[in-house]
Parts: C-alpha cells; structure tokens; sequence
C-alpha cells in the first residue's frame, strides 16, 4: 500500500507551470512504470478529482489537487512571513515569495508567492524547487545553512539553470561570503532567463537560515535604484518577521 501511495504522489509531482499535461505513456516511461499500473493509478487519482482527463486523452491537475495544494500553503505560511510577504510585494510592486529548504534537501522550496499585479512579470509556482546553488533566495538559504551543508552543495552538481548561473565552486563560495557579510542576495538570469532577484534569509536561533524572502522581476524593470529599493524592502520585512 505505501508503494502504491507513493508512486501516486510521484506522478502528481510531475504536473507544473512548464509541463501541466500528460498523456498516460509519458507517465509511464518517466516514471518507469508499467503501463498498466500508470493506467490504475492514474484512474484512482481521477476518480478522487486529483486530475482530469482532457479532450485530447491527456491528464491535468484535478480540482481536488488544486485545493489541496491552496489548504497547504495557507498552513504552511507562518502570519508573520505571510504578512513580511504582502508588505514586500506591496512595496516594490514585484512578485515576492517565501522559500524554505526542499524537504527532500535537493533545493529551496517555493512555499509561497503574491505575483506582481503588473502585466510583464516573471512566472514563479509555489511548490517549484530551485536549485540551492542558483538564484538570489538560493543564495541566501544556502549562505546560511550548516558549513557540512555548504560544503555537500558546493562540492557536488553545480548544473546551469539560468544563463548566469554560477557553476565554479570558488565562485560561488566567495559569493555566499558576499551574502553572509551583507546579509542579502542578489542575482541576475541565474535561476531564470529573464529574471533579476534580490532575497534575504530568515534566521532561526541557531543562527542558521530557516526560510528566504525574496521578489523576482523581470530585467525589463531593473534598475540599480529599483534593485536597492527591493533590497531595503527585503531586509525590513525580513527583520520583522524574525
């Protein structure tokens, strides 16, 4: 039964902004899964409203994925990021959002986003994972994770995600340097093509960082005088929410 739940749960994960339809083959062939075992599991999750079947045969998230994702990210959100996070997107116009460490320690979760009410914006997914080497929140989070945990990052994959993604080792590590002595990250197309972003982390007791705030704008928009502005908007929301 727990095998069976999970490879439900795994399918569910592959639905997202840049791929929200699949036809029941490339579930299979993505998952490796039997054909006939992606057929049943995919006839469950339909039956419950977790994904819908199309016209053209191919499956989207269903009604009841949707809510469950929105009941989630309300609970999940504590009031004083939630309210850093309306403060942040208020002030700068721009999309913010709240990341936190990937469960699954691979990257920074998306755990929250108020898009910019701006037509030209940069798409961002709450539930999309980044990388923890590239991107202003990345770089925040990872400035301040455990030096074990620093050194597991730096020294493994640094893959390119964004046309300016830092992929050298001393690179990197001479910017997280840069991160922990101004308290603030700051990053252009590192994450995503088209992007600038600025992010502050959020740190717990032990010093370490426990979620990042952050916005993300498209290089349309930037400016040196629209980067500070975010960058104090950031650092005064970070300090009230810790």
């Amino acid at each position: 039964m727990a095998k069976v739940l999970l490879k439900a749960l795994d399918i569910l994960a592959l639905f997202d902004r840049n791929r929200p339809e699949w036809a029941e083959h490339e579930v299979a062939r993505t998952l490796e899964l039997p054909t006939s075992t992606a057929h049943r599991l995919l006839g469950s999750l339909r039956s419950r409203g977790y994904v819908v079947r199309t016209r053209s045969g191919r499956y989207r998230l269903g009604p009841a994925a949707i809510a469950l994702g929105r009941r989630a990210s309300d609970q999940a959100v504590a009031p004083s990021l939630r309210t850093a996070l309306e403060r942040v997107a208020a002030e700068t116009g721009e999309t913010a959002f709240v990341g936190i460490r990937d469960p699954a320690g691979s990257g920074l979760l998306i755990l929250d986003r108020i898009e910019s009410p701006q037509r030209l914006r940069v798409a961002l997914d709450v539930g999309q994972v980044v990388p923890l080497h590239a991107g202003a929140a990345s770089k925040a989070l990872l400035a301040y994770l455990a030096p074990r945990e620093i050194e597991r990052v730096v020294t493994g994959p640094l893959p390119r995600v964004g046309p300016a993604t830092i992929t050298d080792r001393e690179a990197l590590l001479r910017d997280l340097e840069a991160v922990r002595r101004v308290g603030h990250a700051r990053s252009c197309e590192e994450a995503t093509e088209g992007g600038w972003a600025v992010a502050s982390p959020v740190l717990g007791v032990d010093g370490q960082a426990r979620a990042a705030i952050g916005i993300i704008a498209p290089v349309a928009r930037h400016s040196r005088e629209a980067e500070e502005s975010a960058v104090a908007a950031v650092s005064r929301a970070v300090e009230e929410a810790g």
